[in-house]
């Protein structure tokens, strides 16, 4: 049975007693101190307390912050200056609710005005203990971890001296925890799982399911961020596993959201999204709305990894909704810079400023040194890209004050290039190589997104500086890790850099993709299938706004892309609307997946369009032919481009020639080949343009029927 007497563990959170069925869970435990609070006439007016206090840590627990409020004014209201122990303790249990709320502001001043008063030295240690636990926690989410250290590390002082309580332990898991948090933010991996260790080995003696649960999902985001997914993902389904068991909807959310987190940084973005939209379910409609938030904030960012940067914007923007709703600022703080981020990347620059100064605004206002580093990061990018080099200068020197406070080497990284980036616009090539290569040096331990930007900042200097050998180098590299990265808008950026820079290299690298012969620099015999797609109806896009035209255009050329990608074809010209895709040319060549490649085109189009009552303004059409070609780089020295020659190409424009929208039509060796996919072949006789021959060819746009199993 828990010890009523001890409301220490209610405060910490340690409520759950796996071996008493009432209270195994926490909605059963709501229930049962529900229960014992409504019995009030039958109990001493202590006891009566006492339920309240752990009625209020458990809703705490299941994330009903109002309802944990009232209990405690109701607890103050009833036995007004009786119990003076329990009121002052009762004022702690408010700052966790202030803390949970995510009113960081208004939890340190509270905590710094409460004084501790207490006949017993253990619970005035103990008291003083939450409060540098606490402290660490708000600093830690404020991005201030050398101060969160020093707090966690005094609250664990005060805990030693005397042999240890239940209470101890439980305080202790906890402080574990906080550290190996705020170890984790600074980027520190190693000793962070060290304190997640720490941390379940206390909570598992003890049987402490709440701290389990974090503890595990700890060492899933270690893990994670050591990309090492599948120890990550075993951490974090366990840590699912026991929020489950004791029906912490709270848990579940932030495990799902973990997970979904792991599954990003590993480039697994449907995983992602499917967890995100588990956590989306969970949430409900406003009873977690800081959860809710932050997950339309997760699925934007995989929008925008993807270059879908106009669905990103809808996410990102209901995220600001949420967050303006819930009247926390921190979510809004962090809203608002998701929202100024991506409207820069669409090129609404006055929005971005806009949202970006309140945002910055809110940061400094919240003593949040690692939400104003990240802000002011986007400000100095779109001042960049504007070309206003002083107000660039001002931010990055804004920028280099908050990242010195945050102390993290990834906040280092990034104001070395951004100062590079800006010495570069002043004039200053020299001093901005050696930031950028500073830059790079440090970025490129964990590689991401920042870690292409700067070298692509890199090689546009070094062309600039006309050290083209250098500048190739980065350029291809950037492209390189783009693909690995799979962050497609920043490989076809790197790409259309490269292009006016070198076109052989550029040509080499736009085809090896997938292909081991373009990478050789020979020309030969090979066998193949091309694939030409079109958009047709862009003359219906005609009397429509510019950018509309512009985001139809990008989702085509998308889908296409993507889809070529999946199918393990070479993406190899594109002409206007028209694209070429070549199958075959790094091994055996399999016709289906040419076929498959324009259906799952066409059908991602056909998908975009659905949703609009209109009539479709535009659509598709592909032809597939197959046989030898001569494939290799051509062209004058200087502008050498790898091409296809021979009978399949000439075909396929010809087959083009006679598709209808929304139709795939192939030659006759494809349909040979592939034919079993088809479930209902069109035949219709071609006659091809460069020797008047009859061919029969099929519409094969219907997909064969697959017999349940």
């Amino acid at each position: 049975m828990t010890d009523l007497n001890e409301p220490l563990l209610a405060l910490i959170g340690d409520i759950l007693n796996p071996e008493n069925a009432e209270m195994a869970a926490l909605d059963t435990a709501q229930i049962h101190f529900e229960r014992r609070v409504g019995q009030g006439s039958n109990l001493p007016d202590r006891e009566v307390a006492l339920s309240l206090l752990w009625l209020a840590g458990t809703r705490i627990q299941l994330h009903k912050l109002r309802g944990a409020r009232h209990t405690l004014a109701h607890m103050k209201t009833r036995f007004r200056g009786r119990f003076p122990d329990l009121e002052q303790l009762a004022d702690f249990f408010e700052v966790r609710v202030l803390f949970e709320e995510s009113e960081l502001s208004k939890a340190s001043e509270t905590l710094d005005r409460l004084d501790v008063e207490a006949s017993d030295p253990r619970t005035s240690r103990r008291l003083e203990s939450f409060r540098g636990y606490m402290r660490g926690e708000i600093l830690t989410v404020q991005g201030q971890t050398a101060g969160a250290l020093t707090s966690l590390e005094r609250a664990l002082d005060y805990l030693k001296g005397e042999p240890p309580h239940r209470v101890d332990l439980a305080f202790t898991a906890e402080i574990y925890a906080g550290q190996g948090q705020a170890f984790l933010k600074s980027g520190d991996l190693e000793k962070a799982e060290d304190c997640f260790n720490r941390s379940f080995t206390v909570a598992t003696h003890i049987q402490f399911p709440l701290s389990m649960a974090r503890s595990l999902r700890g060492r899933g985001q270690v893990f994670s961020r050591m990309n090492q997914l599948e120890k990550a993902s075993e951490q974090l389904r366990e840590s699912l596993r026991v929020s489950q068991e004791v029906r912490s909807a709270y848990g579940i959310i932030r495990s799902s959201i973990s997970l979904g987190r792991a599954y990003y940084a590993a480039r697994e973005y449907t995983n992602a999204l499917l967890c995100f939209e588990e956590a989306r379910v969970q949430c409900g409609e406003g009873r977690f709305p800081f959860e809710e938030a932050e997950v339309h904030s997760r699925i934007g960012d995989i929008l925008v990894t993807e270059g879908r940067y106009s669905q990103a914007a809808d996410f990102y923007e209901t995220d600001l909704q949420i967050a303006t709703s819930t009247g926390n600022l921190t979510s809004r703080a962090h809203a608002l810079k998701n929202v100024g981020r991506i409207q820069r990347l669409l090129g609404n620059y006055e929005r971005s400023e806009h949202s970006l100064e309140e945002a910055r605004g809110l940061f400094s206002r919240l003593n949040d040194h690692q939400g104003l580093s990240t802000t002011l990061l986007q400000v100095v990018l779109s001042f960049v890209e504007q070309g206003k080099v002083t107000q660039a200068r001002e931010a990055v020197e804004a920028l280099k004050m908050a990242s010195f406070r945050t102390g993290r080497p990834l906040e280092k990284g990034l104001e070395h290039m951004l100062e590079g980036m800006v010495m570069r616009r002043e004039g200053r090539i020299k001093e901005a190589a050696d930031e950028l290569e500073a830059s790079l040096a440090t970025l490129s331990t964990v590689p991401g997104f920042y870690t292409v930007l700067c070298r692509l900042e890199l090689a546009q200097l070094y062309e600039e500086w006309g050290l083209l050998e250098h500048c190739v180098h980065h350029y291809g590299e950037a492209i390189h890790l783009a693909r690995q990265l799979r962050l497609h808008d920043m490989e076809k950026r790197s790409l259309d850099l490269l292009a006016r820079v070198d076109r052989a290299e550029w040509a080499r690298i736009l085809h090896n993709q997938t292909s081991a012969s373009v990478e050789q620099n020979t020309t030969g015999h090979v066998y193949v299938s091309v694939l030409l797609m079109d958009l047709r109806g862009t003359s219906n896009l005609m009397d429509r706004p510019a950018d509309e035209v512009s985001r139809i255009v990008d989702l085509y050329f998308d889908h296409v892309n993507r889809a070529i990608k999946d199918t393990g074809g070479v993406l190899s010209r594109i002409l206007g609307t028209r694209v070429m895709a070549l199958f075959g040319l790094s091994g055996s060549c399999d016709p289906g997946d040419a076929l498959c490649c324009a259906r799952k085109a066409m059908d991602a189009m056909a998908a975009e369009q659905g949703h609009s009552v209109e009539e479709p303004l535009v659509g598709t059409a592909a032809a597939i032919a197959t046989g030898e070609a001569i494939s290799g780089l051509m062209g004058p020295i200087d502008r050498r481009e790898h091409l296809v020659l021979g009978g399949p190409l000439e075909v396929a424009n010809d087959l083009l020639s006679a598709t209808s929208t929304g139709e795939i039509l192939v030659c006759p060796a494809t349909m040979q080949a592939a034919g079993n996919q088809v479930a209902h072949p069109i035949p219709r006789e071609i006659t091809l343009s460069d020797s008047y021959r009859r061919i029969v060819a099929h519409v094969a746009t219907t997909p064969a029927l697959v017999r349940p199993s």
